[in-house]
């Protein structure tokens, strides 16, 4: 019964709080918009570049790459897999940067750890 009325009571300073808290969310979606974020393959065949919010951006292949990857399946397969392996690396630059961002906010409004709490709940 007590963890109830704890509850109600984080619930109630979060509601309190709720300009602090709708400020910080815009802030850190300022600073995730502005970050640029590039993930690499294997030997930089490939980069990926992705925003804080974790769209991609763009897409570059080397020119090696690019040429092998006309001549025959082998090479088409593998650039493929450097392509996936690049945007995975860019997406766990950005999934970190997302939670140093949400951890700063967090730490000012008094939540500190926040970020790595979200961490738990992200695809790994």
């Amino acid at each position: 019964m007590f963890e109830n009325f704890k509850l109600m009571g984080a619930v109630a300073g979060f509601l309190k709080n709720r300009d602090q808290i709708t400020a910080a969310g815009d802030r850190i979606q300022k600073r995730l918009d502005g970050m640029r974020l590039t993930g690499r393959s294997e030997g930089d065949l490939v980069q990926v570049t992705m925003t804080g919010k974790m769209d991609v951006e763009s897409v570059t292949i080397s020119p090696v790459l690019a040429s092998g990857m006309a001549r025959g399946e082998d090479d088409r397969r593998l650039g493929e897999h450097l392509i996936a392996e690049a945007v995975n690396d860019a997406l766990k630059k950005a999934q970190a940067a997302a939670i140093a961002v949400i951890d700063d906010e967090g730490d000012a409004l008094g939540l500190p750890g926040l970020g790595e709490q979200l961490k738990q709940i992200l695809p790994r």
